[in-house]
């Protein structure tokens, strides 16, 4: 059990080192604002000539920066029903793909060794009339050959890697799809793989890197739109940037989102920037410097949401329809792009599913002669929660 009181004198005893982080923090954030708002005046040019000297200065402005740091929607609505009516205007016959995995991990307290790996992938075809959506899941067992550790890591890793695996595959399967018009796919999470910065060689990270490189690849070639969404980033890209520029030290934490928190109104946008992350992005060959993003306010309660996306987009004058459809999925959604949360809601495993999973794995065993322990231990533990 917790002992608040210990628990409040152990907080006590550290209040000095809190109040200096807050301090540090709350001055670099006035500092980063003052060089945001300063942005319009100096514009795209002038910031890229002045953090020229850096080959990863975080982002790289684009020419939208001349306008400022906000680029209005400029659609206002009296009441829902309306804002519904748009959207449902904008998404019709608009055909949005996203997939989603979750994972059941192997359980050290079993004798033999497996895992679950789940993705469920969701289309709405957004038709006023035939089918309109269709769903699916895929599925993969691993068993104890897969789950031994090697130079990819622990079991955990294995898992995370596979279910990746089945989440691009899902992707890429959609993308390579024979269409009669244009389609958009969401990606859960980010497109760059900010863990892999410090894990030069190891073989998850290089895997996890190949995999997005391929996606974006396909993408490319089919000239399907893959759209990354971040509902809660903490991405520094836009901070770097201006720490480079007015040559700031030490960031404390502070992200992006917090950066920006308040200067949107709902369906407003940052202008675009070309990621130039230090680290792992040099792994990503043609990719490097072929990744923008934006940040869109598609929640009026919390900080805006992070879309990357192939600069392509931009370049062919497509990235203002994307912004649209996210802009109408997160109002269908709640909040939140529907596609996305469906795929989701469809990949998700629960508690029950993980019980199921170990009984139909026991029935498994069981008609091979084959015995799924459970250690004592655990049924202790077990019997006294």
């Amino acid at each position: 059990m917790l002992f608040r009181d210990r628990l409040r004198a152990a907080l006590e005893a550290r209040a000095e080192a809190f109040v200096a982080f807050d301090a540090e923090r709350s001055s670099t954030l006035d500092r980063l604002s003052d060089a945001l708002t300063e942005l319009a005046s100096t514009g795209a040019e002038g910031i890229r000539r002045a953090i020229a000297h850096d080959p990863a200065p975080g982002a790289l402005p684009t020419p939208e920066w001349d306008r400022g740091i906000r680029i209005p929607f400029g659609r206002t609505w009296e009441h829902h029903p309306a804002a519904r009516a748009w959207a449902l205007e904008t998404l019709l016959d608009q055909p949005t793909f996203a997939a989603d995995g979750s994972q059941i991990e192997p359980d050290g307290r079993f004798s033999v060794p497996a895992a679950l790996v789940q993705v469920g992938w969701f289309e709405n075809r957004h038709r006023a009339s035939g089918p309109g959506y269709r769903k699916d899941v895929d599925l993969r067992v691993l068993g104890p050959e897969e789950l031994a550790e090697d130079e990819i890591g622990p079991p955990k890793r294995k898992v995370d890697l596979a279910r990746f695996e089945l989440e691009v595959a899902a992707l890429m399967r959609y993308l390579a799809e024979p269409s009669d018009g244009p389609r958009i796919a969401f990606f859960d999470g980010s497109l760059i793989a900010s863990f892999a910065e410090k894990q030069q060689e190891d073989p998850f990270a290089r895997r996890h890197v190949e995999l997005v490189c391929r996606l974006l690849d396909l993408s490319a070639e089919r000239r399907v739109p893959v759209v990354a969404y971040i509902d809660t980033s903490y991405a520094r890209d836009l901070a770097t940037m201006l720490a480079t520029w007015k040559g700031l030290k030490g960031l404390s934490g502070l992200s992006d989102g917090a950066l920006l928190s308040g200067r949107l109104a709902w369906g407003d946008r940052t202008p675009v920037a070309v990621c130039a992350r230090p680290g792992i992005l040099d792994r990503y060959g043609a990719w490097s410097r072929q990744l923008g993003f934006c940040y869109l306010q598609t929640n009026a309660e919390a900080p805006p949401a992070r879309l990357e996306f192939p600069m392509w987009l931009v370049d062919e004058g497509r990235l203002e329809r994307v912004l649209d459809v996210v802009r109408a999925e997160a109002i269908a959604g709640g909040g939140y792009p529907y596609t996305l949360a469906s795929a989701d809601a469809t990949a998700v495993l629960t508690q029950a599913d993980r019980e199921a999973f170990y009984r139909i794995l026991q029935e498994f065993l069981t008609e091979r002669d084959l015995d799924l322990r459970f250690s004592k231990k655990a049924l202790s533990k077990l019997r006294r929660r």
